[in-house]
């Protein structure tokens, strides 16, 4: 331990870096590291909060420091400690750790949040209360964790934020939780089937084996599943199917997939017999001539807009791009001001739907006169199957903008249009 006279000047020396070295150390005294949490600097702040030997007391000052970096650093160092709470010798330090943790799940700065989210996932000794106001945060990246993976929700919370039209995201990390019951799969799924992010929350529903999924429920999504490529892998991986549900497969599932349906251990020799059936009358899946020219497309267009250095800023630049057919120039402009990765502002250029490039430039934040120039001009849709617009603006809603952005970004052909929709409605 430092001898505390010398800490004593230390801690006043006119150097913050005197002051920041101090506050890093292990062997300096309680007090003189709660004196330091009240330091001028920033750095010396930070130091004390990430200092392990801190005491709880100056925890509790920090929580609430006006530096969002202070404020990050005491984060990281709570989180470490939140999965030993129950290990804690002392009473009161465990409740002053449990306030701390509280006034950091409230913080103002998400990525704060989402490192206390994340240390209190898997935790059973955590406050109900932090956990129940964290899974209902309006950043998925702080929801996530703890809707995905907290034993402390119970099937009745998770089955009333399902059902209350929750962010983005959410449908998808209850659909991954280890323990999924059929009631909660069943609320899911009744939910997905009309929510814009169904499609991936589903996907993953299907995709996860320790999910109870009640029969009924399953007839449900093979309702509608011959419209969504991305659920059949996971559909024919399921690892209980009744013959009658793998001869439904069986009339729309790939002739690959067929392969792998006949193979299954559970398939009693009726049900082999009828895939045998629908395998022989499959003919042999090839790529078609547009296919390929599609794909070809877009291995051009990867290397063109490898080439782009200053996409155009600004509506009336990037029209003026369109105009002058500068599409790899367009596409890097839709692609930053999307948020989307340009791989997927490609595909969507490409696909031919006036509905998921309109839904695009929406996203990018454009005017809908911008979202008819990126249909007719990279998108090369027909003048008289443009989608207009409706009274100045955009013709569909943003709950339909959303599931076609879903769409797009759900893997393999993700919905077949309109009856699979219809379907879903």
């Amino acid at each position: 331990m430092i001898d505390y006279s010398k800490a004593r000047t230390l801690a006043a020396d006119a150097d913050p870096e005197t002051r920041r070295r101090l506050a890093e150390r292990s062997d300096v005294q309680p007090e003189i590291l709660y004196f330091l949490a009240e330091d001028t600097e920033p750095a010396v702040r930070a130091g004390i909060a990430a200092n392990s030997a801190t005491p709880r007391q100056a925890d509790l000052v920090l929580a609430k420091d006006q530096d969002v970096g202070v404020r990050e650093r005491l984060a990281h160092k709570i989180g470490r400690l939140a999965p030993n709470l129950s290990g804690e010798e002392r009473a009161h330090i465990r409740e002053l750790t449990l306030e701390v943790i509280g006034i950091l799940a409230a913080d103002r700065t998400a990525r704060i949040r989402q490192v206390i989210a994340e240390s209190l996932r898997h935790t059973k000794d955590a406050p109900l209360e932090v956990i129940q106001k964290l899974a209902r945060d309006a950043e998925i990246r702080v929801a996530g964790p703890i809707l995905e993976s907290s034993p402390l929700l119970t099937d009745a919370e998770l089955i009333e934020i399902i059902r209350s039209k929750p962010i983005q995201g959410a449908l998808e990390a209850i659909a991954r939780r280890r323990r999924l019951g059929t009631p909660l799969a069943d609320a899911l799924v009744s939910t997905a089937l009309s929510a814009p992010d169904g499609v991936l929350a589903v996907t993953e529903l299907l995709k996860n084996h320790n999910a109870e999924i009640d029969p009924a429920t399953m007839e449900r999504i093979l309702d509608v599943a011959p419209g969504f490529g991305a659920w059949h892998g996971p559909l024919v991986e399921r690892p209980k199917l009744s013959g009658g549900m793998m001869r439904r497969l069986a009339a729309f599932v790939s002739k690959a997939l067929l392969g792998v349906l006949k193979k299954r251990k559970d398939a009693d020799p009726e049900t082999v017999a009828a895939i045998v059936t629908e395998e022989a009358q499959r003919p042999a899946e090839e790529a078609t001539e547009p296919a390929a020219e599609v794909a070809s497309t877009l291995a051009a267009a990867d290397e063109a807009d490898e080439d782009v250095i200053d996409p155009p800023v600004g509506e009336a630049a990037i029209e003026a791009a369109i105009a002058g057919e500068q599409f790899p120039a367009v596409r890097a402009a839709v692609a930053r001001d999307s948020g989307l990765a340009l791989p997927v502002v490609r595909r969507i250029l490409a696909s031919v739907s006036a509905k998921a490039i309109t839904a695009l430039a929406w996203k990018a934040g454009y005017s809908m006169d911008l979202a008819v120039a990126l249909q007719s001009g990279p998108g090369g849709i027909a003048a008289d199957q443009l989608l207009q617009p409706k009274d100045g603006g955009y013709p569909l809603s943003d709950s339909d903008m959303e599931w076609q952005l879903e769409l797009s970004l759900a893997p393999a052909d993700a919905a077949k249009r309109p009856r699979a929709r219809r379907a879903l409605a």
